[in-house]
Protein backbone atom coordinates (compact mmCIF):
# COMPACT_ATOMS: atom_id res chain seq x y z
CA UNK A 1 0.00 0.00 0.00
CA UNK A 2 2.37 2.36 1.05
CA UNK A 3 4.47 1.94 -3.09
CA UNK A 4 0.93 2.77 -4.57
CA UNK A 5 0.73 5.83 -1.99
CA UNK A 6 3.71 7.30 -3.36
CA UNK A 7 2.06 7.04 -7.08
CA UNK A 8 0.02 10.47 -6.59
CA UNK A 9 2.64 13.17 -5.50
CA UNK A 10 5.18 11.62 -8.17
CA UNK A 11 2.62 12.10 -10.94
CA UNK A 12 1.75 15.84 -9.03
CA UNK A 13 5.63 16.57 -9.50
CA UNK A 14 6.12 15.15 -12.82
CA UNK A 15 2.85 17.37 -13.76
CA UNK A 16 5.08 20.87 -12.33
CA UNK A 17 7.91 19.60 -13.92
CA UNK A 18 6.84 19.20 -17.19
CA UNK A 19 5.36 22.84 -17.70
CA UNK A 20 5.24 26.16 -15.40
CA UNK A 21 1.73 26.61 -17.09
CA UNK A 22 -0.33 24.24 -16.03
CA UNK A 23 -4.15 25.47 -16.32
CA UNK A 24 -6.92 23.99 -14.15
CA UNK A 25 -9.67 26.13 -16.69
CA UNK A 26 -9.87 26.59 -20.66
CA UNK A 27 -7.45 28.76 -21.26
CA UNK A 28 -6.59 30.35 -25.26
CA UNK A 29 -9.44 27.50 -26.27
CA UNK A 30 -11.53 29.11 -28.96
CA UNK A 31 -11.06 29.62 -32.57
CA UNK A 32 -9.47 26.12 -33.02
CA UNK A 33 -11.45 23.36 -35.66
CA UNK A 34 -12.48 20.17 -34.14
CA UNK A 35 -14.24 22.10 -30.84
CA UNK A 36 -17.02 19.08 -30.33
CA UNK A 37 -13.78 16.79 -29.91
CA UNK A 38 -13.44 18.81 -26.34
CA UNK A 39 -17.18 17.66 -25.39
CA UNK A 40 -18.04 14.16 -24.11
CA UNK A 41 -19.77 11.25 -25.56
CA UNK A 42 -19.70 8.86 -22.84
CA UNK A 43 -20.87 9.33 -19.40
CA UNK A 44 -17.93 6.99 -17.53
CA UNK A 45 -14.99 9.40 -19.25
CA UNK A 46 -17.22 12.35 -18.78
CA UNK A 47 -17.93 11.65 -14.41
CA UNK A 48 -14.28 11.37 -14.49
CA UNK A 49 -13.40 14.84 -15.54
CA UNK A 50 -11.89 13.45 -18.79
CA UNK A 51 -9.47 11.09 -17.25
CA UNK A 52 -9.45 8.32 -19.16
CA UNK A 53 -6.12 8.12 -21.41
CA UNK A 54 -4.69 5.47 -18.82
CA UNK A 55 -8.28 3.52 -18.38
CA UNK A 56 -9.06 3.07 -21.92
CA UNK A 57 -10.91 -0.64 -21.10
CA UNK A 58 -13.84 -0.53 -22.45
CA UNK A 59 -15.35 0.69 -26.01
CA UNK A 60 -15.59 4.25 -25.00
CA UNK A 61 -11.99 4.56 -24.48
CA UNK A 62 -11.50 3.58 -28.08
CA UNK A 63 -11.02 7.47 -28.75
CA UNK A 64 -9.32 8.53 -25.92
CA UNK A 65 -6.50 5.79 -26.48
CA UNK A 66 -6.82 3.20 -29.45
CA UNK A 67 -3.52 1.35 -27.68
CA UNK A 68 -6.44 0.36 -24.71
CA UNK A 69 -8.73 -1.99 -27.31
CA UNK A 70 -6.11 -4.34 -26.75
CA UNK A 71 -6.27 -5.52 -23.15
CA UNK A 72 -9.93 -5.53 -22.56
CA UNK A 73 -11.34 -8.57 -21.86
CA UNK A 74 -14.71 -8.84 -23.38
CA UNK A 75 -16.80 -7.83 -26.39
CA UNK A 76 -17.88 -4.40 -25.56
CA UNK A 77 -20.86 -2.11 -27.18
CA UNK A 78 -21.26 1.13 -26.16
CA UNK A 79 -23.38 4.28 -26.99
CA UNK A 80 -25.11 7.57 -25.65
CA UNK A 81 -27.65 10.30 -27.06
CA UNK A 82 -26.86 13.63 -25.35
CA UNK A 83 -29.62 16.55 -25.92
CA UNK A 84 -27.80 19.59 -24.94
CA UNK A 85 -28.39 23.48 -24.11
CA UNK A 86 -28.34 25.64 -27.54
CA UNK A 87 -30.22 23.36 -29.81
CA UNK A 88 -27.04 20.98 -29.56
CA UNK A 89 -27.13 17.49 -30.13
CA UNK A 90 -24.47 14.51 -29.54
CA UNK A 91 -24.51 11.08 -30.45
CA UNK A 92 -22.17 8.05 -29.90
CA UNK A 93 -21.82 4.20 -30.89
CA UNK A 94 -18.70 2.43 -30.53
CA UNK A 95 -17.77 -1.69 -30.34
CA UNK A 96 -14.63 -3.06 -29.43
CA UNK A 97 -13.16 -6.62 -29.42
CA UNK A 98 -9.56 -8.70 -28.58
CA UNK A 99 -8.20 -10.76 -31.77
CA UNK A 100 -6.47 -14.14 -29.89
CA UNK A 101 -5.82 -12.02 -26.64
CA UNK A 102 -3.36 -10.06 -29.23
CA UNK A 103 -4.86 -7.72 -30.79
CA UNK A 104 -7.65 -5.40 -30.55
CA UNK A 105 -10.54 -3.58 -33.04
CA UNK A 106 -13.01 -0.91 -32.65
CA UNK A 107 -15.70 0.58 -34.59
CA UNK A 108 -16.87 4.60 -33.36
CA UNK A 109 -19.17 6.71 -35.16
CA UNK A 110 -19.98 10.33 -33.29
CA UNK A 111 -22.31 12.70 -34.91
CA UNK A 112 -22.46 16.07 -33.48
CA UNK A 113 -25.52 18.83 -34.72
CA UNK A 114 -27.38 22.32 -34.12
CA UNK A 115 -30.57 22.87 -34.81
CA UNK A 116 -31.68 24.36 -38.36
CA UNK A 117 -30.36 27.53 -38.34
CA UNK A 118 -32.69 30.34 -39.92
CA UNK A 119 -31.13 31.78 -42.91
CA UNK A 120 -32.13 36.02 -43.97
CA UNK A 121 -31.00 38.22 -46.75
CA UNK A 122 -29.92 41.58 -46.00
CA UNK A 123 -33.22 43.21 -45.23
CA UNK A 124 -33.78 40.53 -42.37
CA UNK A 125 -36.12 38.14 -44.17
CA UNK A 126 -35.99 34.31 -43.66
CA UNK A 127 -35.03 33.09 -46.91
CA UNK A 128 -34.93 29.17 -46.05
CA UNK A 129 -32.81 27.12 -43.24
CA UNK A 130 -28.82 25.87 -42.74
CA UNK A 131 -27.88 22.70 -41.37
CA UNK A 132 -24.77 22.38 -39.04
CA UNK A 133 -23.68 18.70 -38.54
CA UNK A 134 -19.89 16.62 -37.89
CA UNK A 135 -20.10 13.35 -38.55
CA UNK A 136 -16.46 11.53 -37.24
CA UNK A 137 -16.00 7.78 -38.37
CA UNK A 138 -12.98 6.51 -36.73
CA UNK A 139 -11.57 2.67 -37.36
CA UNK A 140 -9.34 1.30 -33.85
CA UNK A 141 -6.62 -1.00 -34.47
CA UNK A 142 -4.23 -2.00 -31.56
CA UNK A 143 -1.67 -5.08 -30.59
CA UNK A 144 0.00 -6.61 -27.46
CA UNK A 145 3.66 -6.23 -27.60
CA UNK A 146 3.99 -7.38 -24.35
CA UNK A 147 2.13 -8.82 -21.53
CA UNK A 148 2.06 -5.16 -20.05
CA UNK A 149 2.21 -2.75 -23.06
CA UNK A 150 0.04 -2.21 -26.03
CA UNK A 151 0.12 0.02 -28.86
CA UNK A 152 -3.05 1.38 -31.12
CA UNK A 153 -3.51 3.72 -33.60
CA UNK A 154 -6.94 5.40 -35.09
CA UNK A 155 -7.73 6.16 -38.13
CA UNK A 156 -10.69 9.26 -38.41
CA UNK A 157 -12.69 10.38 -40.63
CA UNK A 158 -14.50 13.71 -40.47
CA UNK A 159 -17.44 14.40 -42.19
CA UNK A 160 -18.66 18.31 -42.07
CA UNK A 161 -21.70 20.14 -43.40
CA UNK A 162 -21.39 23.89 -42.04
CA UNK A 163 -24.49 26.41 -43.20
CA UNK A 164 -24.80 23.79 -46.26
CA UNK A 165 -20.99 24.05 -47.72
CA UNK A 166 -19.36 20.96 -47.08
CA UNK A 167 -16.00 19.40 -46.13
CA UNK A 168 -14.13 16.46 -45.34
CA UNK A 169 -11.18 15.42 -43.40
CA UNK A 170 -8.88 12.27 -42.78
CA UNK A 171 -6.21 12.14 -39.71
CA UNK A 172 -4.84 9.66 -37.53
CA UNK A 173 -4.03 9.59 -33.25
CA UNK A 174 -1.27 7.10 -32.07
CA UNK A 175 -1.54 5.91 -28.79
CA UNK A 176 0.74 3.39 -25.85
CA UNK A 177 -0.92 1.60 -22.58
CA UNK A 178 1.46 0.68 -19.94
CA UNK A 179 0.52 -1.87 -16.63
CA UNK A 180 3.87 -1.64 -14.86
CA UNK A 181 1.97 -3.32 -11.99
CA UNK A 182 -1.24 -5.16 -11.78
CA UNK A 183 -2.79 -1.78 -10.01
CA UNK A 184 -0.89 0.73 -12.33
CA UNK A 185 -1.83 1.88 -15.78
CA UNK A 186 -0.16 4.71 -17.37
CA UNK A 187 -1.32 5.71 -20.92
CA UNK A 188 0.02 8.12 -23.81
CA UNK A 189 -1.77 9.22 -27.20
CA UNK A 190 -1.33 12.04 -29.65
CA UNK A 191 -4.36 12.69 -31.91
CA UNK A 192 -5.34 14.50 -34.88
CA UNK A 193 -2.13 13.99 -37.16
CA UNK A 194 -2.76 15.28 -40.49
CA UNK A 195 -6.52 16.12 -39.88
CA UNK A 196 -7.78 19.35 -42.36
CA UNK A 197 -10.63 20.90 -43.11
CA UNK A 198 -10.62 22.15 -47.11
CA UNK A 199 -13.88 24.45 -47.07
CA UNK A 200 -14.71 25.57 -50.83
CA UNK A 201 -17.59 28.15 -50.32
CA UNK A 202 -17.92 28.67 -54.28
CA UNK A 203 -21.01 26.28 -54.48
CA UNK A 204 -22.87 28.11 -51.92
CA UNK A 205 -22.50 31.63 -52.96
CA UNK A 206 -22.56 30.71 -56.52
CA UNK A 207 -26.58 31.11 -56.16
CA UNK A 208 -26.06 34.92 -55.75
CA UNK A 209 -23.85 35.55 -58.14
CA UNK A 210 -20.64 35.14 -56.13
CA UNK A 211 -17.62 33.55 -56.33
CA UNK A 212 -16.78 32.19 -52.57
CA UNK A 213 -13.49 31.55 -51.63
CA UNK A 214 -11.63 28.56 -50.65
CA UNK A 215 -9.76 27.91 -47.28
CA UNK A 216 -7.58 24.90 -45.38
CA UNK A 217 -8.08 24.64 -41.49
CA UNK A 218 -6.05 22.07 -39.69
CA UNK A 219 -7.06 20.86 -36.84
CA UNK A 220 -4.83 20.97 -33.70
CA UNK A 221 -2.40 18.25 -32.86
CA UNK A 222 -3.24 17.20 -28.89
CA UNK A 223 -1.11 15.39 -26.66
CA UNK A 224 -2.37 13.79 -23.44
CA UNK A 225 -0.50 11.64 -20.51
CA UNK A 226 -2.67 9.70 -17.97
CA UNK A 227 -1.41 7.63 -15.22
CA UNK A 228 -4.30 5.41 -13.26
CA UNK A 229 -3.99 3.33 -10.03
CA UNK A 230 -6.54 1.21 -7.89
CA UNK A 231 -6.46 1.04 -4.44
CA UNK A 232 -8.30 -0.70 -1.75
CA UNK A 233 -8.38 -4.15 -3.62
CA UNK A 234 -9.05 -2.77 -6.57
CA UNK A 235 -12.42 -0.74 -5.37
CA UNK A 236 -10.94 2.45 -5.69
CA UNK A 237 -9.36 4.15 -8.96
CA UNK A 238 -7.83 7.58 -8.95
CA UNK A 239 -6.93 8.91 -12.31
CA UNK A 240 -4.76 12.10 -13.55
CA UNK A 241 -4.64 13.48 -17.22
CA UNK A 242 -2.24 16.02 -18.73
CA UNK A 243 -3.44 17.73 -21.96
CA UNK A 244 -1.15 19.58 -24.09
CA UNK A 245 -2.98 21.21 -27.40
CA UNK A 246 -0.62 23.27 -30.08
CA UNK A 247 -0.74 26.87 -28.64
CA UNK A 248 -2.46 26.05 -25.21
CA UNK A 249 -1.80 25.92 -21.64
CA UNK A 250 -1.17 22.10 -20.43
CA UNK A 251 -5.16 21.23 -19.23
CA UNK A 252 -5.40 18.93 -16.07
CA UNK A 253 -7.78 16.12 -15.90
CA UNK A 254 -8.42 14.83 -12.41
CA UNK A 255 -11.10 11.69 -11.72
CA UNK A 256 -12.24 8.88 -9.51
CA UNK A 257 -13.97 6.06 -8.82
CA UNK A 258 -15.04 3.92 -6.13
CA UNK A 259 -17.28 0.52 -6.89
CA UNK A 260 -19.50 -0.86 -4.00
CA UNK A 261 -19.65 -4.84 -4.21
CA UNK A 262 -18.98 -4.23 -7.84
CA UNK A 263 -22.61 -3.50 -8.40
CA UNK A 264 -22.91 0.13 -8.42
CA UNK A 265 -20.22 3.14 -8.52
CA UNK A 266 -19.58 6.52 -6.98
CA UNK A 267 -17.33 9.02 -9.26
CA UNK A 268 -15.98 12.77 -8.88
CA UNK A 269 -13.75 14.71 -11.49
CA UNK A 270 -12.31 17.63 -12.32
CA UNK A 271 -12.20 18.74 -15.90
CA UNK A 272 -10.34 21.93 -16.62
CA UNK A 273 -11.40 23.22 -13.50
CA UNK A 274 -15.31 22.05 -13.97
CA UNK A 275 -16.46 20.01 -11.52
CA UNK A 276 -17.70 16.42 -12.83
CA UNK A 277 -19.77 13.95 -10.80
CA UNK A 278 -21.71 10.45 -11.84
CA UNK A 279 -22.79 7.20 -10.61
CA UNK A 280 -22.68 3.73 -12.56
CA UNK A 281 -24.67 0.49 -12.08
CA UNK A 282 -23.12 -2.90 -13.16
CA UNK A 283 -25.94 -5.61 -14.05
CA UNK A 284 -25.53 -9.24 -15.02
CA UNK A 285 -28.45 -10.93 -17.13
CA UNK A 286 -27.64 -14.09 -18.34
CA UNK A 287 -24.56 -14.47 -20.77
CA UNK A 288 -24.41 -9.84 -20.66
CA UNK A 289 -23.00 -7.12 -18.65
CA UNK A 290 -24.66 -4.42 -18.92
CA UNK A 291 -23.74 -1.06 -17.60
CA UNK A 292 -25.32 1.94 -17.29
CA UNK A 293 -23.48 5.12 -16.27
CA UNK A 294 -24.78 8.93 -15.17
CA UNK A 295 -22.53 12.00 -15.53
CA UNK A 296 -23.36 15.68 -14.27
CA UNK A 297 -20.97 18.35 -15.40
CA UNK A 298 -20.85 22.08 -14.08
CA UNK A 299 -19.71 23.81 -17.18
CA UNK A 300 -17.92 26.67 -16.94
CA UNK A 301 -17.87 27.40 -21.08
CA UNK A 302 -21.13 26.18 -21.72
CA UNK A 303 -24.45 26.97 -21.10
CA UNK A 304 -25.07 26.00 -17.54
CA UNK A 305 -24.79 22.13 -16.05
CA UNK A 306 -25.07 19.28 -17.97
CA UNK A 307 -26.47 15.64 -18.16
CA UNK A 308 -25.54 12.35 -19.76
CA UNK A 309 -26.57 9.16 -19.52
CA UNK A 310 -24.68 6.29 -21.53
CA UNK A 311 -25.24 2.75 -21.70
CA UNK A 312 -22.50 -0.19 -22.41
CA UNK A 313 -23.12 -4.01 -23.21
CA UNK A 314 -20.63 -6.38 -22.68
CA UNK A 315 -20.86 -10.21 -24.37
Amino acid sequence: MKNKLIFIPLILILAILLSSNISLAETGGGGYPGAFFQTFWGARAMALGGTYVAIADDAEGNLFNPAGSAMVKEKLASGSYRQMSLDRRIGYLAYTQVIKNEAGIGLNWINVAVGEVEQRDGNGQVTGSLSNYQNLFALTFSRRVSPEFSVGVNLKYLQTNLGNIQSSGVGFDVGALYLPRSYLRVGLVVENFGLKHNWSSGDFWGDYGLPGSSHTEEFPVSAKLGAAALFLKNQLLVALDLEKRENQDILLHLGGEYWYRNIIAARAGLNRGDLTLGLGLKHKLRKLTVFVNYAFITESVAAGADNLISLQVGF
